[in-house]
């Protein structure tokens, strides 16, 4: 758990461990690619990651089905790039996890 800690006025950002359930968002999935991409990743570092390839990204059955139902809505998204994609679906994703009735409601949009 992160958090902002004020120090002589100046806001400063604690980091902590994270614990062995933890969530990763595909945001700090990608952060974790960069710091790879860099040569900035540690072992100890390595050791906690999740599958961070972009391969192991699946958007799930139910939202898929959803953009068949709406074509337009697809080819719009696959306009946008490819890390706001895996963003925007996980997100999406990890709310319907906690709270699916929103995505069902979401989906009697015309």
């Amino acid at each position: 758990m992160a958090g902002l800690i004020p120090r002589n006025g100046v806001d400063m950002q604690r980091f902590t461990l994270r614990t062995a359930k933890s969530c990763w968002s595909e945001l700090n999935k990608e952060r974790c690619r960069r710091l790879e991409r860099l040569g900035l990743m540690t072992d100890a570092g390595r050791a906690v990651l999740p599958d961070i390839s972009e391969n192991g990204f699946v958007i799930d059955a139910e939202i898929m089905q959803a953009f068949q139902k709406h074509p337009a809505a697809w080819k719009n998204f696959c306009t946008f790039p490819p890390l706001y994609q895996r963003v925007r679906i996980d997100t999406i994703q990890r709310d319907k996890r906690k709270n699916g009735s929103i995505f069902l409601k979401c989906g009697e949009i015309n």
